[in-house]
């Protein structure tokens, strides 16, 4: 009898601006998600990464990520511009990543057991979450046209009280439906 193999866990990369106010808000999102996702969600979170801990080799896990968390905030916008910190190394990983994606995905069709066809041209890889300012103001011109999660009345509360205010799209049921890998 064959065993039954556990689900591939998720692979999310987490991007944002290392702001007192981000970084707990963002480890709290992360954190409930990780609880509703009953372990089957990897978050590459920085803050998870040891002292010592190799950074490069960490920030090279966006090409084994299936989705990235960019959370758009005035910080990280600045930080992009100014090539501050290792956000615009990131930054650069995963807009190389994400088109590598859709150029794979360019003709890519999927048939149902129905005998459905469907021809998916885009894959979701990249997930802006809007902390604060205008989506215009700081976000990068190279994902302006991607829908975004407007958390910015979320993230004046400093942290996520319950699971109820994650959207649906970000549960592994979700996650696994728009994979791109």
């Amino acid at each position: 009898m064959a065993e039954k193999m556990a689900p591939r866990k998720i692979k999310i990369y987490v991007s944002y601006g290392k702001s007192e106010i981000d970084i707990p808000f963002v480890y709290n999102l992360v954190q409930s998600i990780e609880n509703s996702s009953k372990a089957e969600i990897d978050f590459l979170l920085d803050e998870k990464l040891p002292v010592g801990g190799d950074i490069t080799s960490f920030i090279n896990q966006i090409n084994e990520s299936s989705f990235v968390l960019l959370f758009l905030s005035h910080l990280y916008k600045k930080n992009l511009e100014n090539r501050i910190g290792r956000s615009h190394i990131e930054f650069d990983l995963i807009i190389k990543r994400y088109k590598s994606i859709l150029k794979q995905r360019s003709n890519f069709s999927q048939t149902y057991p129905d005998g459905t066809r469907i021809h998916r041209p885009e894959s979701v890889f990249i997930i802006p979450i809007l902390l604060d300012g205008e989506f215009n103001d700081v976000c990068p011109e190279e994902i302006s046209h991607l829908k975004y999660y407007d958390f910015r009345k979320f993230r004046s509360l400093g942290f996520f009280e319950s699971s109820s205010f994650i959207p649906k799209s970000l549960t592994r049921k979700e996650l696994s439906d728009f994979s791109p890998l």
